[in-house]
């Protein structure tokens, strides 16, 4: 998904960080066991890919774009 403005950005990291969280283990090695299937998506990167500065020289507009990836695990 590429965004360009904060709040639109906002909106997808807390939607990608939701389906990457679903069915995810306690650290608490002592707790129940994890039930259910289990994430929904994994983040491929940890920050969003911004352009390069050879982007930037060609395109100008581009500086405002960031770009989340995440993989889809299974269908809900």
């Amino acid at each position: 998904m590429i965004t360009f403005h904060s709040l639109e950005d906002r909106e997808v990291k807390r939607f990608f960080r939701d389906k990457h969280r679903i069915g995810r283990v306690s650290v608490n090695k002592y707790g129940p066991p994890a039930e259910g299937p289990g994430p929904e998506g994994e983040l491929l990167f940890k920050k969003p890919v911004e352009p390069g500065a050879l982007e930037l020289e060609e395109n100008p507009p581009s500086r405002s774009a960031r770009l989340r990836v995440i993989r889809k695990l299974r269908e809900e």
